[in-house]
């Protein structure tokens, strides 16, 4: 008896992975991963347990996926549209009826940019208002105090229980708690207001000696040349303000670009000039980002200063 308690036992062991796969699928996805960088998590519906995500993960109603610190995502969904995800942001897939010709997602928190190739009726429920967007490119964010929603190219219908607006392109609008929503002019370009979505190719060198090799700036070079970008960034994170030289924030610039934290490596270059004025890499990092944003002649300056300050750097060249 004690023998087949045991093969019972280990039978549902073996199958469970199998059914706990199988109480998740359903008969037509609503979304699915093209890319992640840093910690991306997900939880199916019915499950109070966050994973890790997988790549070419699919995601059904009731589902939600999220970002750390340091990491994005961009999502494919069935009706041909993408979204990519920012750091610290929330999403759910809210279940709809089949008949429903609209999609719904719920954003609690952070930043996502959506964009397809044609107009498409997409439903996005934030805590300050709610959107139904018929255009090809917009930008929500929210936060604890207001929702943000910038539109690129088309139109979007933003509506609270204060009033309704609509968002064309060029504009956002800002729907805080209590208040009636309200439009103002795109006073950045657009590309910046979406750069972190952008690819930013990592410049580290680590043959010419540049990136001190002490006990504690190693660990997060080998979390980094193994691939796992989100544990290089924490663990540099940990490392004392006394001990962050130029050689370290040059480091951590270059890898919070990886993730498309902008406005953060932008920082840590900025405390590098501080440090070195002439420095390299800090350069042409700049021109990274210059390169990224397609300002082509400002990218060639930075990255020939870089050189003439650094001939033999792999990372100028």
């Amino acid at each position: 008896m004690h023998q087949k308690i045991k093969y019972f036992y280990l039978f549902v062991l073996v199958i469970a992975p199998i059914n706990v796969e199988a109480a998740h699928g359903c008969s037509q996805w609503l979304a699915k991963v093209v890319s992640f960088q840093g910690k991306v998590d997900s939880q199916f519906s019915g499950d109070g347990l966050w994973h890790s995500i997988s790549p070419d993960e699919t995601f059904c109603g009731g589902d939600k996926i999220r970002t750390a610190q340091y990491s994005r995502v961009t999502l494919f969904f069935r009706n041909e549209s993408r979204a990519t995800l920012d750091q610290n942001t929330t999403l759910t897939f809210v279940t709809h009826e089949k008949t429903t010709p609209s999609w719904y997602l719920n954003l609690l928190q952070g930043s996502t940019f959506f964009r397809s190739r044609q107009p498409q009726h997409l439903n996005i429920q934030t805590p300050f208002i709610n959107a139904v967007h018929e255009g090809t490119e917009f930008l929500v964010t929210v936060d604890s105090q207001q929702t943000k929603i910038t539109v690129f190219d088309g139109q979007v219908a933003a509506t609270n229980k204060m009033g309704k607006i609509q968002i064309t392109k060029g504009y956002t609008g800002i729907a805080q708690k209590g208040l009636p929503p309200r439009i103002q002019a795109l006073t950045i370009r657009p590309e910046d207001a979406v750069q972190w979505t952008l690819y930013y190719p990592p410049i580290v060198d680590f043959q010419n000696s540049e990136i001190p090799t002490n006990n504690n700036f190693q660990p997060a070079i080998d979390a980094y040349q193994k691939g796992d970008i989100y544990q290089a960034l924490t663990l540099l994170d940990k490392i004392p303000v006394t001990q962050q030289n130029a050689h370290y924030l040059t480091l951590k610039s270059s890898l919070l670009l990886t993730v498309g934290s902008v406005d953060g490596a932008l920082n840590y270059i900025d405390r590098a000039f501080i440090l070195e004025p002439n420095n390299s890499t800090a350069f042409a990092l700049q021109s990274i980002i210059a390169v990224a944003k397609n300002r082509q002649e400002k990218a060639l300056n930075l990255a020939q200063k870089a050189v003439t300050l650094n001939p033999k750097s792999a990372v100028a060249q």
